[in-house]
């Protein structure tokens, strides 16, 4: 019988033990996911709590909204990119436009005109 039969929450075939009384869906959320489960942080692999996790997910989710949702790989060696399949037009202009920048010999050691160097706040 699974945990969250016979609590009265469920039509059961079965009849559930004498020992479970009927219960609320937030008593059996909150026994089944607060009270005895336990959690681990995925980074810090330490034990955390479920609102922690919720938190954790949450801002996870957060930082794959601010990505589009294609993907272009240039200058990839082809076993990575064998199952992907680029949009041809972009393919091109990224193709222009690095010809252009070697063409012009821009770099970043020179770009603007000036001698490039390490922002002063910046450790190596």
């Amino acid at each position: 019988m699974p945990f969250y039969a016979g609590w009265g929450l469920t039509h059961d075939a079965q009849a559930a033990p004498e020992r479970r009384k009927p219960i609320t869906l937030e008593q059996l959320a909150h026994a089944a996911l607060v009270e005895y489960a336990r959690y681990r942080h995925p980074e810090t692999q330490q034990a955390c709590e479920v609102e922690d996790l919720i938190e954790w997910v949450r801002f996870q989710r957060s930082l794959r909204a601010r990505f589009a949702s294609t993907l272009y790989a240039i200058d990839f060696s082809w076993n990575k990119i064998q199952s992907f399949q680029p949009d041809q037009r972009l393919l091109e202009r990224a193709t222009q436009l690095h010809a252009k920048i070697i063409d012009s010999g821009i770099s970043k050691y020179n770009l603007g005109g000036k001698q490039w160097a390490r922002p002063a706040n910046v450790r190596r």
